[in-house]
């Protein structure tokens, strides 16, 4: 019975040391710094940011303006030119701020420019990687640069450099 025992483990020991997986490690951060487009796309999205900013401040100041301009001739208005201008400087903040949304939030403009120079870099890299994944036999590949804590990772399995060269990248 013992000898029993003792060959089912040893055959699913076997068995399972069979279906072992191969798992690997990349650092996309080190990846897309090596692609001189990321680059160029980044200090692009850069500027475009800067662009918006600076209207969304210019249209801030103007509500402001307009609101300081109705306090200093506010004792010589009427009623209904004060409401008047009142309403004028609330709809320009309204304004401000509704351009700040359209331009900064999460679907905005900005959000969308830089989602259309990103995507194709990082289909790019995400090809790359399936494809050094599929022909060396990997069945899961991590990326480190999103994984802030590993206890260990061994250099053999880091794939970062055959998938910047995968690129093309030297």
């Amino acid at each position: 019975m013992k000898k029993i025992l003792f060959a089912l483990m040893i055959t699913s020991l076997l068995s399972v040391s069979g279906y072992a997986q191969k798992y690997g490690y990349v650092y996309s951060e080190k990846i897309f710094k090596a692609i001189p487009e990321y680059e160029q796309a980044l200090k692009s999205v850069e500027s475009y940011a800067k662009q918006g900013q600076e209207h969304v401040k210019s249209l801030y100041e103007e509500a402001q303006k307009t609101y300081d301009g109705l306090r200093s001739v506010q004792s010589r208005l009427t009623q209904d030119q004060f409401e008047a201008l009142a309403k004028a400087s609330v709809e320009k903040e309204r304004e401000a701020t509704k351009y700040n949304e359209e331009f900064f939030g999460k679907d905005g403009k900005l959000a969308k420019y830089q989602q259309s120079l990103m995507k194709p870099i990082e289909d790019r890299v995400v090809a790359a990687v399936e494809a050094e994944a599929s022909e060396s036999g990997y069945d899961m590949i991590f990326d480190l640069s999103v994984v802030k804590f590993t206890v260990y990772q061994s250099p053999t399995l880091d794939l970062t450099e055959k998938v910047i060269a995968r690129l093309g990248i030297e």
